[in-house]
């Protein structure tokens, strides 16, 4: 995803979070969760609304309905450059967009989350919301 104009800079300097579900989490061995890892602080276990499918080597996320994604926040100290790295390695098939998070504390906040947007016909949808605990489910 490119930056097309001030506004979305503007908008992604105000917005430093970003919810992961996947490959980017902290737990992963992932060389882009790495990335993160050197690019942020990890502030909390978080979720958000949505439905989460296993699409093979990594999950995509959906939001719909009132299930829940479990994942974490991270507040990227670099926010343009991070995010422009995170857009190359997620490609077209994901989007990203600002959406609210629940920290593990019960607060809320807005936070960049890549949603997928292919479709999930005859892809499995992890029901626990979890993508390392429900991938073999």
């Amino acid at each position: 995803m490119a930056f097309s104009s001030e506004s979305d800079s503007a908008r992604t300097n105000r917005t430093p979070y970003l919810f992961v579900y996947g490959t980017l989490r902290s737990e992963s061995n992932h060389p882009m969760a790495r990335l993160l890892a050197r690019s942020a602080r990890r502030e909390a276990s978080a979720s958000i609304r949505g439905r989460l499918f296993d699409l093979g080597p990594y999950p995509g996320v959906v939001v719909h309905g009132e299930a829940k994604v479990i994942g974490e926040v991270f507040r990227l100290r670099r926010p343009l450059n991070t995010l422009a790295a995170l857009d190359r390695y997620e490609g077209p098939v994901f989007r990203r967009e600002i959406h609210i998070a629940r920290l593990e504390d019960g607060r809320l906040l807005r936070a960049w989350v890549y949603l997928y947007c292919g479709d999930t016909a005859g892809m499995r949808r992890i029901r626990s919301g979890d993508y390392f605990s429900g991938r073999s489910a």
